[in-house]
Formats: structure tokens, C-alpha cells, sequence
């Protein structure tokens, strides 16, 4: 074995494992000054301060059961102050201010539980923060009232795709254009997501069906789907 290309390990039999590196440099474990000094960093601390007030934003709601639940509901849906707290959480994301978006939009759902357009606002500002799994919680709730909501559909759907979930995504997407056949854009990411899937003839089936409703698909990702897989109807 050369030094001048492999590392030999020496270990030490004890209670700590002595590792001496011959021929290659080798980083220090961080110290406890060290681990104390990343911690105070200014970027960790940023990110800190933003998860507090995420965490602060959405106070008061429980999203374990993978539906949006008040904590504390109340006896009866103030939905004029619902309304309100809409119109503050749309100004704020209209300025990209994601957190008092949220906020705004979760002091809508814990004003009127029973009112479909929160969660709605909620789920968008969820999905702009990255965090599928509340934004789905949400998308769920407004679904659990009113079923036919194909817009929400919609974004639960992409929600599980964003997390890689295709069966899922297809299945709610199918339940789309149970709702809206002639929503062609569900065509196209049935398409995509039937291909990730390595599903070429499914990709193709939907790939036709979207352009027969006058849908144009995406130039690569008809690339990639060609190169997998020719068009069988062009035979």
C-alpha cells in the first residue's frame, strides 16, 4: 500500500478510538467551542428565529392527524372575521410575506372552522414555505368539506408528487378528472408522473388525451418520454 494514495488506519483498543492518517489529511472533530460558535452563527440563527415564527403563525392548530384541527373551536363560525383575516393573509402573500400570511390565514381557520377558503390560503402558504406535509393537511381539510373542490384536488395531488408519493398523486388526479374531464392540464402531469413511474404506454395515453383537448405538452419532457419510449401511434 502506497502513502502517497491510501490512508492507513491505526486504532487504539480502549475506551476512545485513537485514528492516526498516514499520508492524507484527516478534520478534526468539532469542538464543543466550535459547536457552540455554529450554533450562534448568524445564518443559524436567522433560520432559527423563522422556524419560531412559523411555529408562532400557526399556534393553536394540530396538524398530527393529517387534517387541519382547531384546538380550541369556536361555539359558533365568526365568518365575517374569517373574511377579514382572507383579505390580510392575500395582501401579505401579494408582498411575498409568507409568515404573516400564514398567520393571517390560520386566524381565518380558527374563526370559522366550517369555511372552505382558509385552508385554502393556508395550504398556498404552506406550499410556499416547502412544507407539503402541512400544505396537504390543509388541501385534506378543504376537501373534507366540500368533496367536489377540484382546485384543491388539484394541489393535493401536487403535493404528493412534490414528495415523490405518484401513486397517491395519480389517484387524486384521476379523482380530478372524475370531477372536470375536460381539465386537460391533469392530463399533462398524469403524464409526467406515469413516466417517473417508468409507465411510457400510461405517459402516452394521457399525452393524447391532453393534446386532443388542445393541450400543448412540455418540448423536453416530450424528449424524454420520445426517447424512452416511441409514440405507439405513430406505428
Amino acid at each position: 500500500m502506497r502513502s502517497s494514495t491510501r490512508c492507513t488506519v491505526l486504532a487504539a483498543a480502549g475506551a476512545a478510538l485513537a485514528l492516526t492518517l498516514i499520508g492524507c489529511e484527516s478534520t478534526p472533530p468539532a469542538s464543543a467551542e466550535g459547536a457552540a460558535l455554529a450554533a450562534t452563527s448568524p445564518v443559524n440563527q436567522r433560520q432559527a428565529r423563522q422556524q419560531a415564527e412559523w411555529a408562532e403563525a400557526i399556534a393553536g392548530l394540530d396538524f398530527d392527524s393529517g387534517l387541519v384541527r382547531v384546538q380550541r373551536p369556536p361555539r359558533r363560525s365568526d365568518v365575517v372575521a374569517a373574511r377579514q383575516f382572507l383579505e390580510q393573509g392575500e395582501a401579505d402573500l401579494a408582498f411575498n410575506r409568507k409568515i404573516p400570511a400564514a398567520r393571517a390565514f390560520a386566524q381565518a381557520v380558527q374563526a370559522a372552522p366550517d369555511m372552505v377558503e382558509p385552508y385554502l390560503g393556508l395550504g398556498r402558504a404552506m406550499t410556499l414555505k416547502g412544507n407539503t406535509n402541512l400544505a396537504a393537511a390543509s388541501y385534506r381539510t378543504a376537501l373534507e368539506l366540500d368533496p367536489n373542490l377540484v382546485h384543491a384536488r388539484v394541489e393535493l395531488a401536487h403535493c404528493m408528487a412534490r414528495d415523490a408519493e405518484y401513486d397517491h398523486a395519480i389517484a387524486h388526479m384521476q379523482q380530478v378528472l372524475g370531477l372536470d374531464p375536460e381539465y386537460a392540464p391533469a392530463h399533462e402531469r398524469l403524464a409526467v408522473w406515469h413516466y417517473y413511474r417508468g409507465d411510457y404506454a400510461e405517459a402516452w395515453d394521457h399525452v393524447h388525451a391532453a393534446r386532443d383537448l388542445g393541450h400543448d405538452m412540455p418540448g423536453q419532457f416530450m424528449n424524454l418520454l420520445t426517447a424512452q419510449m416511441p409514440d405507439p401511434a405513430a406505428g
